[in-house]
């Protein structure tokens, strides 16, 4: 069984590497572990990669292999190559971008022979390029030097046979270079990750889900920021006076198995249903589902070490109301990551398809809030709806 190097993979931080030493390592470690989990969990074979974390350099290499032969459910070469590119960007928080490169020797005759074959197979004809280096550690040549040296080879072998022209500001191709002591990376994309800080290194977090985008979008943020989320699922089955949400809680659950570095995930699925019955639809108002569904996610997660609980209300959302405290007497931190934020302009991995109106569409109770004559339920009946709400706890691998 042989195998070869297919690409290596540059992984780049970001927060993390301001941090003091001991907690940057414990971070990098931490990213690390996530990333191997989680290309583990979307279903890449642990024989095609190796992930190693080079600290004086700042950046972590997921080394990807081309055996010789094909594990069943494995991907091929290039769109294994491809996938592993948009798992690391889109569903590993703490890095910041990532590119697949070529590794070479950082010897300036074989960077130069290399680039040009690299650019001709690359570059367009009658396109611009430029040519960007970033150097560490010692070599007979400055990053200048180097990128000056690279572009005029390019122009001398495949310059006039293609009709390039050199653009530094705003070029249609660029060569990239990271150097480092003896080995050189060669890439010409860089696809922007997550950012934030790795899952697992700030504590966990309870997540309600109710088949909004807002919901699944706020316990997303809490992840970015380095959280581990529990759904809290609220699931309505039945189609009386507005629409089931079962179809996009399974979406929203299955994106959070994928970007969660979990060997075993655990939701809570909570009847929903009995809830609303219990409430009446004439009277439900989003006020009411908000406390409702606060107080049950406080019953859950009552003596388990939870930091907070996430709730996807938009500033929009709450225009009527004020955002709800918690409801058991033991304080619990109710986070709202939405509140001043516009979710058209976050990076997240919730698809376009997914967006729905909040809370459910044709919901009554936001068409409720605005009404002054509703009289909601009580404290005395709010306490008893939440202490006979049924709910029960999935796990899955």
């Amino acid at each position: 069984m042989n195998n070869t190097i297919l690409a290596e993979i540059l992984v780049r931080y970001g927060e993390l590497a301001l941090k003091s030493r001991p907690v940057r390592k414990f971070l990098e470690a931490r990213l690390v572990r996530n990333i191997v989990r989680t290309l583990k969990n979307n279903n890449i074979h642990t024989d095609k990669f190796k992930v190693v974390n080079h600290r004086s350099w700042g950046r972590i290499i997921v080394s990807l292999y081309n055996w010789d032969y094909a594990p069943f459910g494995d991907y091929q070469d290039k769109e294994l190559e491809e996938r592993v590119v948009f798992i690391l960007a889109h569903l590993v928080s703490g890095i910041t971008s990532v590119s697949a490169s070529h590794k070479i020797s950082s010897e300036l005759e074989e960077i130069l022979e290399f680039t040009v074959k690299y650019s001709s197979e690359k570059l367009q004809p009658s396109s611009s390029f430029a040519v960007r280096v970033k150097r560490n550690g010692k070599h007979p040549y400055s990053s200048n030097e180097l990128a000056g040296k690279i572009g005029e080879k390019i122009l001398d072998t495949i310059g006039k046979e293609k009709q390039l022209t050199v653009n530094l500001t705003n070029p249609d191709f660029t060569l990239s270079l990271e150097v480092k002591d003896e080995y050189a990376f060669i890439f010409h994309q860089k696809e922007i990750g997550i950012g934030g800080f790795p899952q697992g290194s700030q504590g966990k977090v309870a997540s309600i889900l109710r088949g909004s985008v807002e919901d699944a979008i706020a316990g997303f943020l809490l992840c970015k920021r380095g959280s581990i989320s529990i759904p809290i699922i609220f699931e309505r089955k039945e189609k009386e006076s507005f629409s089931s949400n079962s179809t996009m809680l399974e979406k929203h659950l299955e994106l959070y198995r994928n970007f969660q570095p979990l060997k075993e995930h655990v939701h809570f699925k909570v009847d929903f249903d009995e809830i609303l019955k219990a409430i009446g639809f004439n009277r439900l108002q989003c006020s009411t589902c908000d406390k409702v569904c606060i107080g049950v996610t406080e019953r859950i997660i009552k003596n388990q070490h939870k930091d907070g609980i996430t709730l996807g209300n938009s500033s929009d959302a709450i225009l009527l109301r004020n955002p709800e405290k918690n409801f058991a007497t033991d304080f619990i931190p109710i986070y709202y990551s939405l509140i001043a934020l516009d979710i058209k302009e976050l990076f997240h991995p919730f698809s376009n398809e997914m967006k729905n109106s909040f809370c459910l569409e044709y919901c009554p109770g936001f068409k409720n809030q605005k009404k002054n004559e509703i009289e909601p339920p009580s404290p005395e009946e709010l306490s008893e709806i939440v202490a006979n709400a049924n709910y029960t706890m999935v796990k899955n691998q």
